[in-house]
């Protein structure tokens, strides 16, 4: 295309809709200056995977029958407005609590700090192993012989988090503690994985949303959802960009929806339609309707595991309403009935 036909384009779009050409050029400068997509450090992908809720069993080497369940739970890290880490959150541990994941490019060493169950302060610091992504860290303050070991599988949707100990005049570290953990709403069976909506952050898996200055983004963890509600207009650029982008050229983009509170203080779920029941019409055999009937089902499943079930009925009914015919509405439908009794 020409630069003569293309500026013609552009002037008769501001003719039809100024507005709208003025606020996508804002847009764009905005974006410019302000780069509105963090990227995670190079240090940092390999343990994309590890972001969002993990489950499972932690084995003591002594007694392997004397197990307990742990919950860990991974985020990024922002200064601002940039990934600087990784966050970690285990419920039901023995040897971490919390903990903030940094590396130092001078030494290329990571830097774990955080504090154990009791509340007491740790600090490790340690490698990646460039095969395997297994992050090994040595305990360096107070002072001991401890290691930890963290280590995302390649599958994605399994880990690892190992705990040894040297023992005096031992030339080897022993494993004390094992816990092996899977990935909340992965499907463990071997199936194909359904695409899912994307963080507005980072761009990875998003698995919730949150609502801050009239809009409503998917992000993919707590870290994500801090950084939204921080800088609110920032991201609703974001989001207006990307549906442009993403629509036909022919095809005017639709702004965000409003939300009730336009103060990024809360995390909710968008407003839903009423639910229409299920109809006898053929599926849609638009690719990109069933993709998006299956992202918003998705959505409510993830909800409804974690005990939100109006957030879930929200994505449940929208499913219903806006993809009938498909099998993700039928499957929408059965989890309204079963957490509201709709008919």
């Amino acid at each position: 295309m020409s630069v003569r036909v293309l500026m013609i384009l552009v002037f008769a779009f501001m003719l039809v809709d100024p507005s709208r050409a003025a606020m996508l050029q804002e847009d764009r400068a905005a974006s410019e200056s302000e780069g509105v997509e963090p990227s995670v450090p190079p240090a940092f992908e390999p343990y994309a995977p590890l972001i969002g809720r993990w489950k499972g069993q932690a084995v003591p080497a002594e007694n392997p029958l004397r197990g307990w369940r742990e919950t860990h739970e991974w985020a990024y890290a922002f200064q601002g407005g940039e990934t600087v880490g990784l966050t970690l959150t285990i419920e039901g541990g023995k040897v971490l609590d919390s903990a903030r994941i940094t590396f130092d490019e001078a030494s290329e060493t990571y830097r774990l700090e955080g504090t154990d169950p009791d509340g007491s302060p740790v600090v490790y610091v340690g490698s990646r192993d460039e095969k395997t992504n297994a992050l090994t860290l040595d305990r360096s303050s107070p002072a001991g012989d401890d290691r930890l070991t963290i280590r995302p599988n390649a599958n994605g949707i399994r880990s690892d988090f190992w705990f040894d100990r040297k023992e005096p005049g031992s030339p080897q570290f022993d494993r004390l503690i094992r816990a092996n953990l899977g990935k909340e709403g992965e499907n463990f069976a071997g199936g194909a994985a359904v695409k899912g909506p994307e963080c507005i952050v980072t761009g990875g898996a998003a698995t919730i949303t949150v609502s801050a200055g009239g809009s409503t983004f998917a992000v993919c963890c707590s870290g994500c959802r801090d950084e939204v509600l921080a800088n609110p207009a920032k991201y609703a650029r974001k989001l207006r960009a990307s549906l442009t982008s993403s629509r036909p050229a022919d095809e005017p983009a639709p702004s965000p929806e409003p939300t009730d509170s336009p103060r990024p203080d809360r995390a909710e779920t968008p407003p839903a339609p009423r639910p229409t029941p299920p109809t006898d019409e053929p599926a849609p055999s638009d690719p990109e309707a069933r993709r998006k009937a299956a992202s918003l089902l998705r959505l409510g499943q993830s909800l409804e595991r974690q005990g939100k079930a109006d957030g879930a009925l929200t994505f449940y009914r929208r499913v219903v309403a806006e993809a009938p015919g498909t099998p993700e509405a039928a499957t929408a439908a059965a989890r309204i009935k079963a957490l509201s009794g709709d008919e």
